[in-house]
């Protein structure tokens, strides 16, 4: 028996060791699960902090998210609103562009009709002028350079000159001639 005291000793240290190591594990693995569950604890923190985070991160994009929605409303009509302010000022300016050059236009198309009829005019001017050039230029062809000299001429007035006052003079003769016929007494035929 006192074998089987020892024998029971024996395992009874054993079992006491191996409680005793149980309790060391035990221990150690409530110190792990203690640790576990605070570092549970942190991340549920974390978590919980996280999805707090996540959701004013979602507000805050949702409120971005709208603003951007609004000012895309906004840059999109102002973008309307300045192609057809800009077209329509395109299209006036277009308008007036044209009407200006159509106006032009007809303007420099009377001056063109003006200029050719005043073209036609001279041209035939021109031609009335090159046939009297022709038959100036076929009359001095038939002017002989005497013809312009004034010395014949000249000569010729002398002599008529000369006659002119020899004429005269025989006129002034008969005139005195009849003044004097007048003034004697008439006497009847010299018979």
């Amino acid at each position: 028996m006192f074998d089987k005291i020892k024998k029971l000793r024996a395992e009874s240290t054993d079992i006491i060791d191996d409680i005793t190591s149980l309790r060391e594990e035990m221990a150690s693995l409530r110190t792990l699960l203690q640790e576990e569950r605070d570092a549970l604890e942190r991340a549920r923190k974390d978590q919980a902090a996280l999805l707090l985070q996540l959701k004013e991160d979602t507000r805050a994009m949702k409120s971005l998210h709208s603003g951007v929605e609004k000012e895309l409303r906004k840059w999109q009509s102002l973008q309307s609103d300045v192609s057809r302010t800009l077209s329509e000022k395109l299209e006036k300016e277009l308008a007036e562009v044209t009407k200006f050059a159509k106006d032009q236009l007809y303007v420099d198309i009377s001056r063109e009709k003006a200029l050719k009829e005043r073209v036609e005019k001279t041209a035939l001017e021109l031609v009335r002028l090159q046939d009297q050039v022709e038959k100036l230029t076929l009359v001095t062809s038939t002017i002989k350079a005497s013809d312009f000299e004034l010395s014949a001429f000249i000569k010729d007035m002398r002599r008529e000159n000369k006659e002119k006052l020899a004429l005269l003079a025989e006129v002034d003769q008969l005139k005195s001639l009849m003044a004097k016929m007048k003034q004697r007494p008439k006497r009847g035929p010299a018979f």
